[in-house]
């Protein structure tokens, strides 16, 4: 198959545009409308929600685009056919950053770049309007344009110039071809508009477009080299374009009719170098910046302003790549990001790359600073060197609000801004690292913050900057700056500040000892932390003390007081804090830490005060834990012995395609094998069980990639290629009447059998042939009574399937619903009678018996969001599912809601409810999960357990494992989420005996439910008495509910007065 994806290259300075409309034509005349976005080094095509699209070149049409080995290629979706995310269409593929870099490089190459335009002086830029073969005049006026170019009073690029150069550079424009009317004249290349974009399809002999990069860049240069000798004649001879005297044209800007498109490639905003030698009055034409005429939203003074400070030698400040790291410096300066109308660059940028700002003052002693605005010539930076790594330091500028350009950075505030330098890096292209960065509220190494809270003063309360303060100093590893703000003042002409040199670092360092040693504070313990307080100065600390307070009353503090005396410079003091945890503490604690004490420098002894915030958590972590995979984990975890030591393994897989083994303390185990890469995302949960008989588990996995994998600890057992995405969970059983076990598992292609059920060898045990897509697996029972499993599913096709072992459809089957069937049945041995449990989309759970006959069908007011779950608490089974609303719903087996026990946790409900008995008190605790990222234990009465909820900083992504993962008679919580496994450890004992515990009900992945009840014991408290014949008495007079399971005796489906007699029988005998 030939692919086609849109990529393009070039050579020096990027412009990144987002969202650019453009419309497609399809083979059926139809058009489609989607986006463009990128640079010029490489954009592609996207829907409204960043799904990547790619054409295919077989039939023309556009398709969801997906990676395989790393190439990309397009998806069997056509777009606008499914919801991409429904099938799992990864978001937003595009090459790699490796890919990305070394294809700029190779562009970069090619062109040797001829120097800047100079920072001061008078440039007079060249503008040359373009337009092709097919295209008629540009239809705006010459002084349409030039306004944004020329206006004296600005907004426009020569006001702006001579506004931020403190009136040292002059930018003048002069447009070509010349015109005396105020109409508009443009170069006409001989070529249309086609001539520079890709031909899209190779084999056509009509395609006036190009072959291939290389090609298209020849192109490209070849029609800015035209433009140029066209237009060359009318320069005259004193015009100044080479105001530094170095033989190159200081700058040309071509203004190109139309807007960035779909098939751009060289057309697309850019600066750059013409490759071919073209002069204008012997000087020779070099660096370039490129613009689309067409488009309001770039053709702009801030794109142009923009451009023209790449021309004096700036280099861009936004990510050309990377757009997932926190953007850098935002809307404080021009090379990051700007509206119509830009904001000045920073002083820093003006300082390295320009002439305005000559000389950097370093602040090297403690005391009172003042700055002016940035728009004042003078005394307008600050630098301050860390005293922790050489290679980073600060700079500090004031920035005010006024003009019409200064007006434009983020906020309403005047204030100071503080940045970070690392010194031998040019710009953020390639970042992070960063050259710049501007601290802000909020901003950390993962998170941008708000750009509008990087501003200090003491109108706003922000009079302090420092590694404890909100936003704080860290460096650009995470780690300390080691700088001390205080006393930031009122921001009026000027701005005043204070510096202390000083720079101790309080820190909780490690757990020395907790009450059940596992390294992790947990609630109700005793714990002893160790506390360091670090000098990171040349400046040795005297008298030294820490108080410490804990607004939490809670956690009691043992030594609020501790005296470290003189810390050295460049040394560090421990001293160990005690702390008394409350039983229902849980959570980040804040820790207020006043360091007090005092300094000599430059022969004056100093007082030091600073007040520091640190955090501890209490948590439930099981030791080990949270186990990072830094993406999504869907598979609910499986917990097993794979190697039969007693000691239990976790398995998992996760979105990369992983399968993961590790130990109870979250190790990484059997390493020669796991993790294992099965080459495509991991949805569905691993099923567990002995299939071949060799005594040891077999772990069965199905991914993305169109494979089912059987592993055990030794490695790969069998690959076998199913020809469809594989997404739902496969379950075990027995399908035949050997000795091993087979398994079943479902496709979710479209026109593909997505059916399967194999023999440990791969070899099928019977052919199913349904294209039905199936989205959640099976649930697995022998309906027709000969001891081999039968089937059942439901499809995206609104149907739900009984299928037996010889591979036909039971009679009253696919039983038919008005919605998708997308969430995973079960099945329950209820008298001997086998009921399936299904929830479908339709808002319906429904019970059907294996004859296809509804025994009943609730409706909800709101959509299913758990598959269904069993309980079995004292003999009585309801059915438990939760809706997207937050309700719990307990549902008895004659279809009844029963409202004691159903209640609502006040966040949608997700993935299944799973049930145990943490604590050993005999009451039944429900696990349930939330689309807020909760973990919610309640009783079955509605009431939380302790400790509970906990919310978690990413989603909730897989259901949960309840188990005694470590063999220490506590249960451990076992749950994915979007960025790791988490482990919750219950400090009581607890049991998940004869519990639904476990996605799907158990490691083989059944979804079935057999009803084993105590007869006769009617009270359920495990004593057969008068009690219990009270109770029957009851019901057949007075129809009081009843457990029918222990109170029908003789199994005869009705409850009497033989029933009666047989209790009493029992009664006497004993």
């Amino acid at each position: 198959m030939i692919y086609f994806i849109i990529i393009i290259f070039n050579l020096v300075f990027s412009a990144y545009l987002q969202n650019v409309s453009v419309s497609l034509d399809l083979p059926n005349g139809n058009i489609l409308n989607c986006y463009t976005s990128g640079d010029e080094f490489y954009h592609y095509l996207h829907d409204e929600n960043n799904y990547t699209i790619i054409q295919n070149k077989v039939d023309g049409y556009f398709y969801y685009a997906i990676k395989v080995d790393d190439r990309i290629v397009p998806s069997e979706y056509r777009v606008n056919t499914i919801d991409p995310q429904v099938v799992g269409i990864e978001n937003k593929v595009l090459i790699s950053k490796e890919e990305y870099l070394q294809k700029r490089r190779v562009f970069e190459d090619r062109a040797v770049f001829r120097g800047n335009a100079p920072s001061t002086g008078t440039i007079n830029n060249i503008n040359i309007f373009i337009r092709f073969a097919d295209e008629v005049e540009f239809v705006n006026s010459r002084s349409y344009y030039d306004d944004k170019f020329s206006n004296p009073a600005g907004p426009s690029m020569f006001h702006y110039y001579k506004e931020v150069s403190y009136d040292l550079l002059t930018v003048n424009t002069v447009h070509y071809p010349l015109i005396e009317s105020d109409s508009n004249l443009s170069y006409q290349d001989e070529f249309p508009r086609c001539y520079y974009a890709p031909c899209t399809d190779e084999n056509s002999t009509n395609c006036c477009g190009y072959l291939n990069e290389d090609e298209g860049w020849q192109r490209g240069n070849l029609l800015l080299k035209n433009a140029i000798e066209y237009i060359a004649d009318e320069v005259p001879d004193d015009l100044v374009i080479d105001s530094n005297d170095d033989g190159l044209i200081d700058n040309i800007t071509f203004l190109v009719k139309g807007q960035p498109g779909a098939w751009a490639d060289f057309l697309w905003p850019h600066r750059s170098t013409i490759w071919y030698q073209t002069y204008i009055n012997g000087k020779r034409a070099a660096a370039y910046n490129l613009n689309l005429a067409d488009s309001p939203d770039y053709f702009t003074v801030g794109v142009l302003c923009h451009e023209f400070f790449h021309s004096i030698g700036a280099p861009d400040l936004y990510h050309y790549w990377d757009d997932v790291s926190p953007v850098a410096v935002g809307g404080w300066d021009v090379m990051d990001a700007s509206a119509n109308i830009p904001q000045s660059m920073s002083a820093y940028m003006k300082y390295k790359y320009t002439d305005w700002i000559e000389e950097l003052p370093v602040i090297q002693n403690s005391g009172l600073y003042e700055l002016n605005p940035l728009s004042d010539s003078e005394n307008n930076i600050f630098r301050i060197n860390s005293p922790i790594n050489i290679n980073e330091y600060f700079v500090l500028e004031y920035r005010k609000k006024e003009g019409i350009y200064e007006v434009n950075t983020p906020g309403s505030i005047d204030g100071l801004v503080v940045y970070r330098v690392i010194d031998g890096l040019t710009g953020n292209a390639d970042g992070p690292p960063d050259e710049l960065y501007v601290y802000r509220e909020g901003g950390t190494l993962q998170s941008n913050g708000n750009f509008a809270g990087a501003v200090f003063n003491q109108e706003i309360g922000k009079t302090e900057f420092n590694d404890n303060t909100n936003p704080n100093c860290f460096l650009s590893d995470g780690s300390e700056g080691g700088i001390s703000l205080n006393n930031i003042g009122t921001s009026g002409n000027t701005i005043q500040f204070e510096i202390v040199n000083l720079t101790l670092i309080p820190a909780i360092n490690q757990v020395v000892s907790d009450s059940d040693e596992d390294g992790n504070i947990n609630p109700g313990e005793e714990v002893v932390l160790n506390l360091s307080i670090t000098n990171f100065s040349n400046i040795n600390a005297d008298d030294i003390s820490a108080l410490i307070s804990i607004s939490n009353d809670d956690v009691q503090i043992e030594n609020s007081s501790i005296e470290f005396g003189q810390i050295d410079s460049n040394s560090n003091l421990s001293q160990t804090l005690t702390l008394n945890i409350g039983s229902e503490v849980l959570g980040n604690i804040g820790m207020n830490i006043l360091l007090s004490g005092s300094f000599e420098e430059n022969n004056q002894v100093i007082n030091f005060n600073e007040d520091y915030d640190l955090s501890f958590e209490v948590t439930l972590n099981q030791s080990g834990f949270p186990y990072v995979t830094l993406n999504e984990i869907r598979t609910s975890p499986v917990v097993a012995d794979l190697n039969l030591d007693d000691q239990n393994e976790i398995i998992f897989g996760d979105h990369f395609g992983s399968i993961h083994v590790l130990n109870s303390e979250g190790e990484k185990v059997f390493e020669n094998v796991f993790p294992f890469d099965t080459g495509g995302q991991i949805w569905g949960s691993p099923a567990i069980a002995d299939i071949d008989n060799d005594g040891y588990e077999d772990i069965v996995v199905t991914s993305k990639s169109k494979y089912l994998y059987i592993l055990d600890k030794n490695g790969l057992k069998l690959d076998y290629y199913a020809d469809t995405q594989l997404i739902g969970t496969p379950s075990i059983g027995n399908f035949d009447l050997d000795d091993e076990l087979e398994i079943a598992f479902a496709g979710y292609s479209s026109n593909r059998d997505n059916l399967f059920i194999i023999n440990p060898d791969g070899s099928d045990v019977f052919d199913l042939n349904i294209t039905d897509k199936n989205r959640n697996g099976f649930a697995i029972a022998d309906f027709n009574n000969n001891s081999i499993d039968d089937i059942v599913f439901g499809t995206d096709s609104d149907k739900l399937y009984l299928i037996y072992d010889n591979g036909q459809i039971a009679d009253g089957f696919p039983f038919l619903a008005e919605d998708k069937f997308r969430k995973s049945p079960l099945i329950i041995d209820y008298f001997n009678d086998k009921i399936i449990i299904a929830a479908s989309e339709d808002r319906h759970l429904y019970a059907i018996s294996g004859n296809g006959y509804v025994i009943f069908d609730v409706t909800f007011d709101a959509d299913i969001s758990t598959s269904p779950s069993i309980l079995n608490s004292g003999n009585s089974v309801s059915i438990y599912v939760g809706l997207e609303n937050g309700d719990i719903k307990c549902i008895d087996m004659n279809g009844n809601i029963i409202q004691d026990s159903s209640f609502n946790i006040g966040d949608g409900v997700v993935q299944e409810i799973t049930f145990s008995d943490l604590d050993l008190n005999g009451v039944v605790d429900l696990a349930i999960l939330s689309d807020g990222g909760g973990v919610y234990m309640y009783n079955i009465e509605g009431e939380l357990y302790q400790n509970f909820p906990i919310i978690n900083e990413f989603p909730i992504t897989s259901s949960l494992t309840m188990f005694d993962i470590d063999n220490d008679n506590d249960l451990e919580l076992l749950v994915g989420s979007a960025n790791s496994l988490l482990n919750f450890d219950i400090k009581s004992n607890g049991s998940v005996e004869n519990y639904w515990s476990i996605y799907k009900g158990d490691n083989k992945r059944s979804s079935y439910f057999i009803l084993e009840c105590v007869s006769m014991d009617v009270t359920n408290d495990g004593i057969i008495n008068v009690l219990d014949i009270i109770s029957i008495v009851n019901f057949i007079i007075s129809n009081i509910p009843v457990n029918e399971c222990s109170a029908d005796t003789n199994n005869d489906g009705i409850i009497n007065v033989v029933d009666i007699v047989a209790i009493v029988n029992m009664i006497l005998d004993d």
